[in-house]
């Protein structure tokens, strides 16, 4: 697609956003110059998708509210996370998971990465077991219907949303839309977990971790492939006073 299109063509119309330093020196409720409202604004051009790479991932009640109004307004919604096997920072985890359910409920399609991603073949014949790698997220990417991307430093959490300076670029490039996106969809289900929820054997709804892999489809009933020390700290730190700091 590269060879096909001009450098112009590639980038579009490209812009850049970014939160006034001064942001530091105002209270919390003081949102002017911050970047979120700026790029939040882009949702009212919304017209089919929303898909939003976001390594530590906090929305919050507000965000919740945010992304389940997209859906009800017909827009597919999709975030990719990190799981609690591939995040670096448990912290974050353990504000995340409050979360989970409220996402599924309003119609999210919610994946955390597999900490194998990197070794999942590209061939979906491929059955051979994957493991031992260390993938993690940390590229922050949002995606305006299949026409817009943006590129920056900012996660959807309190830290990047209130308390950090953050900066991106906004390129207006549907060519740029469907390179990345044509790399990532194809692959989603097979680089992460999908988020959802079941029934089980007591007749209770409960959060299921959808994995699928060349020779099937399997469910997860916990946190997969996370050690019991690391799921005994997230499940602590849950307890403690600690989400506007995440």
């Amino acid at each position: 697609l590269l060879s096909l299109v001009s450098p112009g063509e590639f980038w579009g119309a490209a812009r850049l956003i970014f939160d006034d330093p001064s942001k530091v020196t105002r209270t919390r409720v003081d949102t002017t110059g911050h970047l979120m409202p700026q790029l939040q604004a882009l949702d009212s051009e919304l017209r089919s998708t929303l898909t939003v790479v976001s390594p530590y991932f906090v929305p919050g009640n507000a965000g919740v509210d945010w992304l389940a109004g997209l859906v009800k307004r017909g827009i597919g919604v999709t975030v990719l996370t990190n799981s609690l096997a591939s995040t670096d920072v448990p912290a974050v985890h353990s504000g995340y998971r409050r979360y989970r359910e409220a996402l599924v409920d309003g119609g999210i399609r919610l994946f955390e990465l597999r900490p194998d991603a990197f070794l999942v073949p590209h061939d979906t014949k491929d059955t051979e077991h994957l493991s031992g790698s260390e993938a993690s997220l940390h590229a922050k990417t949002f995606f305006f219907d299949r026409r817009a991307v943006f590129i920056g430093s900012l996660n959807l959490d309190p830290r990047s949303v209130l308390l950090n300076t953050e900066i991106g670029v906004i390129c207006e490039s549907a060519p740029m839309a469907e390179t990345l996106l044509g790399e990532l969809e194809p692959r989603l289900d097979r680089v992460a977990w999908r988020i959802d929820r079941a029934i089980d054997g007591s007749g209770q709804s409960r959060i299921v971790w959808i994995e699928t892999r060349g020779d099937g489809i399997r469910r997860r009933t916990s946190e997969p492939e996370a050690s019991a020390w690391k799921k005994l700290v997230v499940w602590f730190l849950g307890l403690l006073p600690i989400e506007s700091q995440l």
